[in-house]
């Protein structure tokens, strides 16, 4: 048997549906594989919703570098979690960083390797 983790970096991935021309709180549906925030008791995959809400545009410097982030709100009804926020960048949404408010645990994009584009065939 293999567990694979929840892997962190997938986080802001909700921000992809998010439609900012609404704006204000949107429930948006994830896939998630842990019934704890924590994600200690995983994989189990399942469908939840999540209350997700655009805070702003900042710019937010980590030991990775200084990225021009979107910033959000994230609270779940399925999983008793703290609210959480997140910061992404680009068009991949690439998690810069990731705040677990009251359970003081932080996540920082520590560093970013990238490879030169390839061209032809």
């Amino acid at each position: 048997m293999s567990k694979h983790p929840h892997a962190v970096i997938f986080d802001g991935w909700p921000s992809w549906v998010y439609d900012h021309q609404r704006g204000g709180e949107q429930i948006l549906t994830v896939y998630n594989t842990s019934s704890k925030w924590n994600g200690t008791d995983g994989p189990l995959g399942r469908m939840e919703t999540v209350r997700f809400r655009y805070v702003g545009d900042e710019s937010v410097t980590v030991p990775a570098g200084v990225f021009p982030c979107q910033r959000y709100r994230l609270d779940s009804d399925w999983v008793q979690s703290p609210t959480s926020e997140v910061w992404v960048t680009g068009d991949s949404r690439l998690l810069v960083r990731y705040d677990w408010g009251e359970t003081d645990l932080e996540y920082v994009l520590a560093s970013l390797a990238t490879e030169p584009s390839r061209t032809g065939s």
